[in-house]
């Protein structure tokens, strides 16, 4: 399956559920809410894919030993390209246990209460430094559990956060945090498209 018919075929049926649940599909609980599925990797990037809009160049299983991972986290790193512009890889982070990322962070970084959908979440923004230092967006969200952390670097951060490209990635990356189907359980929806990822788009961790 062509990744943009994977991604017409994710939002076609977010679509429905979104009818069923009364969630519109731009809303961060768009999936379904009840875990259905066991989660994987594949199944945190489909929700991503689907909160974000983008096809993915590669996406890739994080491995056990993954400096962001812990005993009890699994993660999947995905990469965009745009053509003539620079490449954004966005880490999905799902654990048992509390990142505590926000908690660091906060005091030198600009954050943002984004929780939502019965989910406590904080984004936070770590600004660009021209020509040195893109800057990175990440939001870290706890819900029952489960603990998400997202973490996106790709396009230039400035102090505002006001540029078309980053307030585009944020939006995506609060609502796959406070997404109830982001976890070890997930949406049938969501474990159906990350099984249907392409052979040459999914990279199994060697």
């Amino acid at each position: 399956m062509a990744l943009s018919a994977l991604r017409v075929r994710v939002a076609g049926l977010i679509v429905l559920l979104a009818g069923v649940t009364g969630c519109g599909a731009g809303e961060a609980q768009v999936s379904t809410g009840t875990g259905v599925a066991a989660g994987s990797p594949r199944a945190l990037a489909a929700a991503f894919i689907a909160h974000y809009g983008e096809d993915p160049a590669t996406v890739e299983p994080m491995p056990p030993d993954a400096v962001d991972l812990n005993e009890s986290a699994m993660g999947v790193v995905l990469e965009f390209r745009e053509r003539g512009g620079p490449r954004t890889y966005v880490r999905v982070i799902v654990s048992r246990h509390p990142f505590d990322v926000a908690e660091r962070a906060c005091s030198d970084d600009q954050c943002d209460d984004v929780g939502s959908g019965g989910a406590q979440a904080m984004l936070i923004w770590s600004v660009g430094t021209p020509e040195e230092d893109p800057g990175v967006v990440t939001a870290e969200a706890h819900r029952g559990e489960v603990y998400v952390l997202i973490r996106s670097d790709g396009p230039f951060v400035p102090a505002g956060h006001d540029t078309p490209e980053v307030e585009r990635l944020a939006d995506a990356v609060v609502a796959t945090a406070n997404d109830p189907a982001v976890g070890f359980t997930t949406s049938r929806t969501y474990a159906e498209a990350g099984r249907a990822l392409p052979d040459d788009v999914w990279r199994a961790t060697r």
